[in-house]
C-alpha cells in the first residue's frame, strides 16, 4: 500500500490540493455509490433549533470532550459542511467515504500525533497528509482507514484507504459522480440543510438490526418483506426555518416504488402507523413528542412515488431533543451493568 502511495505522489495533479476550499466534496464520491448524505452544518447551528441544541451540551461533556481532545476539532465551531457516501449497507467491508470542509488547520498536528501513537502511517504529498490509521496488534493494512488532511487546513476526508486514495489522486480532478443517485443528491443538498438519498436496498438493512430482543427480530422480518423490497430508490431531507412566524423544521421525503400498486400499499402502512401513534400518545412522553411530530404528517402517492411531508414546530423538536437526550442517559448505565 505504501508504494501506491510514493507513485501517487508522482501522478498527483498539483491543481488538485491547490486550495482545497474549492474542492466540491461531491468530487469524493465514489461512482458506484448507493448511499449520499450530508449536511450543511453552519445552517443547522445557527437555526433556532441548532442553537438550542449547542446550548443544552455541557462544556464537559465526556464524548464531546474526548473527540476534541483526539482530533483537536471542535464539532460546535470547526465544521461548516459534510457529506459521506457508501457502496452498500454501512458496514465493514464496505467503501465509504465522508468529506468535511471547515477550519481544520489547528487540528492537523494533533490527529498526526495521536494516530502515530496508534500505529498509524502517515505519507506526506504535495498538499495532503495522507494517514493509514494504525490499530493495536492490528498492522494499518488491515485496519482499512485513512485519512487526508489537506494541509491548508479547509478539507479533512477519512474512509476505506482505497476509496479515500481515489478520492485524493483523482476525485477533485475529474469531477463529480454523475450517477442518477448523485445527482438527486446534489439537488437535495442545494435545497436542505440535513439531507440523504438512498438505493441500497431496504433489506440489507435488516442485517444490521442487532439481534437480540423480539423488537429487533420483528423489525429485521418487516424490512425484508415484499412490500419493502419494492422500493427503488428513498430520498429526503431536513430545511431549518428560522422565520419570526414559523421556526422549527420542514421535513420531506420521496420513496420510489416498483409499481403505482406498491407506492398505494405502502402509504396504506404509513396511514395506519401514523393513527396507530395517534392514538396511542397518552402512553407516556415519548409517545406524546412522536405524536405531536406526525400531527402535521402529510403523505400522498403520485404514481410509483410516496411522498411524506411534515412541518415540526420548534417547541416539538425541542421537546423531542430533550426526551431523547434523558433516555439516552438513563439507558447507558442500565445497559454498561449487563
Amino acid at each position: 500500500m505504501r508504494s501506491t502511495l510514493l507513485i501517487s505522489i508522482l501522478a498527483l495533479p498539483a491543481l488538485a490540493i491547490a486550495q482545497s476550499d474549492r474542492i466540491d466534496l461531491f468530487s469524493f464520491v465514489m461512482p458506484d455509490a448507493q448511499l449520499i448524505a450530508g449536511a450543511n452544518v453552519n445552517a443547522a447551528k445557527t437555526s433556532p433549533f441548532g442553537q438550542f441544541v449547542l446550548s443544552q451540551i455541557p462544556m464537559g461533556e465526556k464524548y464531546l470532550s474526548g473527540f476534541m481532545n483526539e482530533t483537536g476539532i471542535d464539532p460546535r465551531s470547526d465544521i461548516s459542511e459534510v457529506v459521506a457516501a457508501w457502496n452498500g449497507t454501512p458496514s465493514s467491508s464496505a467503501k465509504w467515504v465522508i468529506g468535511a470542509h471547515g477550519n481544520f488547520g489547528p487540528s492537523i498536528e494533533t490527529i498526526e500525533v495521536n494516530m502515530l501513537k496508534n500505529g498509524g502511517a502517515i505519507t506526506r504529498l504535495p498538499g495532503v497528509d495522507l494517514i493509514e490509521a494504525g490499530q493495536p496488534g492490528i498492522n494499518a493494512q488491515t485496519a482499512n482507514i485513512c485519512i487526508g488532511l489537506f494541509t491548508d487546513g479547509f478539507t479533512d476526508i477519512i474512509g476505506d484507504c482505497t476509496t479515500v486514495h481515489g478520492a485524493v489522486e483523482f476525485g477533485a480532478v475529474t469531477g463529480t459522480s454523475a450517477s442518477s443517485l448523485a445527482l438527486k443528491a446534489q439537488q437535495l443538498r442545494s435545497q436542505q440543510d440535513l439531507w440523504f438519498a438512498s438505493v441500497v436496498p431496504v433489506a440489507q438493512f435488516a442485517n444490521v438490526v442487532v439481534a437480540g430482543n423480539s423488537g429487533a427480530v420483528n423489525l429485521s422480518s418487516v424490512l425484508k418483506g415484499n412490500l419493502f423490497q419494492a422500493i427503488q430508490q428513498i430520498t429526503g431531507g431536513v430545511k431549518f426555518v428560522s422565520t419570526a412566524q414559523n421556526a422549527g423544521a420542514q421535513f420531506s421525503a420521496e420513496v420510489m416504488m416498483d409499481t403505482p400498486q406498491d407506492a398505494t400499499s405502502l402509504l396504506n402502512v404509513v396511514n395506519f402507523i401514523v393513527g396507530l401513534l395517534k392514538m396511542n400518545s397518552g402512553a407516556g412522553p415519548a409517545a406524546g413528542g412522536i405524536a405531536a411530530l406526525l400531527g402535521d404528517l402529510d403523505a400522498s402517492a403520485n404514481g410509483s412515488v410516496l411522498t411524506i411531508g411534515a412541518n415540526i414546530p420548534e417547541s416539538t423538536l425541542e421537546q423531542l431533543f430533550l426526551q431523547v437526550s434523558q433516555l439516552a442517559t438513563t439507558s447507558v448505565p442500565a445497559l454498561s451493568r449487563q
